[in-house]
């Protein structure tokens, strides 16, 4: 196993982050840092800048891109991570587009060439030749050494983002790998999103399905067993990387889990257009069946959060497996996300004087603000029996394509489905190599509030689960658009 010691301090200044100890110094959002640029004119005007990242996990550079948050120096900086688009005009813009600019939003570029995954061997291609990395070496991809350890780090120093308390959201089947990840860092990641993932990877299925993903999309033929080894072989690490096999330590670890997934069902022409501009009708019947087998795959997972009365809220649209049903749910999502993050919100923040001295003050929230506080969460835990939120679909859509808007959907308590108020989304995103623009509206109310919120740690450390080195990891953001499709750089 692959001596990990080097990491272990990265996380050591979190520590004077906690409450009590010390707050982030915000920077001007506009502000370029060192060894960051901005890709074109569009993204310097929102404030997103490509960033090289060295990672000593890896030996290469990292590129990723940042978003800076719009808070005030003093103030407490949370921070989402995306294994998926913040910028570059991608389709997943559009989830990103959603939060606000007290977050500062991150996205890893190239995590989903590799699953986001620590591999115990090096991928090979077809012809059995090892991959390149940024730097001109041997691409060794170490992920979720990464994204849990050496990233948080960068962003303290050169973001002030905290490495504490923020979320980590995955789309398609990167969304397991979001789960896997905040599951093994939850001092990193107190919320995490999984948007139309799937979570039984320790199976026949699963064992078929990863191999085959990690082939068509990025050429990578070992998945099989170099990623965590031969699955039938004693050792191998994919009961490691089963979301479901684990999801009971998001209860110990005080965090809040938000699972989305569609029924497979078309909510309107839009999705078909999409589907066909992808490849024709055998498109349409792949893109269906995938989301109804992550729609299958959630609801397996629901049972077990319901069994065991998780901290895990469940948002369930109708729609396909198409940036058209992801970005019509996109507002929605963000805000269940934000408001998880801000439960792990601190009372207490600092402000800066203008005084000349640049001496930091501490406010207290008023008590007028924390009462209200207390009040809101008393009302919102004294209704369900549950700490698991479910919403439902409605039986309004059909299967056939047709003009209609995309369904609605409704919070209910786990075990019955009543109907809901309809929310439009107030974006759209512009189609871009090969992927229609979305359409459709959904609908939510409050989510319950878990039974308890933790207060932060020290440094960001993994759990008492154990964490592969080189050959054990979690499953990454791997979408199955083509805008995600490119191979190791």
């Amino acid at each position: 196993m692959r001596s990990r010691g080097w990491v272990a301090g990265v996380g050591v200044a979190g520590v004077l982050l906690m409450v009590g100890a010390g707050v982030a110094v915000a920077v001007d959002p506009t502000s370029l840092r060192d060894g960051c640029s901005y890709a074109n004119s569009a993204e310097q005007s929102r404030n997103i800048q490509t960033c090289r990242v060295w990672s000593e996990a890896m030996q290469s550079d990292v590129v990723i891109k940042v978003r800076p948050s719009s808070q005030q120096a003093g103030q407490q900086e949370q921070a989402v991570y995306f294994l998926g688009g913040v910028g570059g005009g991608t389709e997943a813009d559009g989830i990103a587009a959603q939060y606000d600019e007290r977050y500062t939003l991150v996205q890893v570029v190239d995590g989903s060439n590799a699953w986001s995954a620590n591999w115990e061997s090096l991928p090979v291609d077809a012809d059995g030749n090892t991959l390149t990395n940024r730097s001109g070496g041997t691409y060794d991809p170490q992920w979720e050494t990464f994204i849990g350890e050496e990233l948080p780090a960068y962003l303290e120093d050169d973001f002030s983002v905290e490495p504490t308390d923020n979320a980590i959201v995955g789309l398609s089947l990167g969304g397991g790998q979001a789960v896997n990840l905040a599951l093994k860092y939850p001092e990193v990641f107190k919320v995490a999103h999984s948007i139309s993932g799937y979570y039984q990877t320790d199976s026949v299925f699963g064992y078929l399905l990863i191999p085959y993903i990690l082939n068509n999309r990025n050429g990578i033929a070992n998945g099989f067993d170099g990623m965590w080894g031969n699955p039938f072989a004693v050792g191998n690490a994919w009961a490691e990387n089963d979301v479901t096999r684990h999801i009971i330590e998001a209860r110990d670890n005080g965090q809040i889990i938000i699972v989305s997934a569609g029924t497979g069902v078309l909510t309107g022409q839009d999705e078909y257009d999409e589907l066909i501009g992808l490849g024709g009708i055998g498109e349409v019947i792949f893109g269906a069946g995938l989301e109804t087998l992550s729609f299958a795959s959630a609801l397996v997972l629901n049972g077990v959060a319901v069994v065991l009365d998780l901290p895990v809220r469940f948002n369930y649209t109708n729609g396909a497996h198409t940036w058209t049903h992801w970005n019509a749910n996109a507002e929605k999502e963000a805000d269940m996300v934000q408001d998880a993050l801000e439960e792990f919100q601190r009372d207490e923040v600092a402000t800066v004087v203008a005084d000349g001295t640049g001496a930091a003050l501490a406010e207290q929230v008023s008590q007028d603000e924390k009462d209200e506080a207390v009040t809101t969460e008393a009302s919102a835990i004294s209704v369900p029996t549950s700490s698991v939120a479910t919403v439902a679909p409605s039986s309004s859509a059909t299967s056939a394509p047709s003009d209609t808007p995309a369904p609605t959907s409704t919070v209910v308590a786990a075990s019955s489905v009543v109907p809901g108020d309809t929310l439009a989304p107030t974006s759209t995103v512009a189609p871009t190599s090969g992927a229609a623009p979305d359409s459709g509206a959904s609908t939510s109310s409050a989510v319950p509030t878990p039974s308890a919120v933790p207060t932060p740690s020290a440094a960001p450390t993994s759990t008492g689960r154990p964490i592969p080195s080189s050959g054990q990891s979690d499953t990454a953001s791997a979408s199955d658009s083509p805008a995600d499709a490119a191979g190791p750089q």
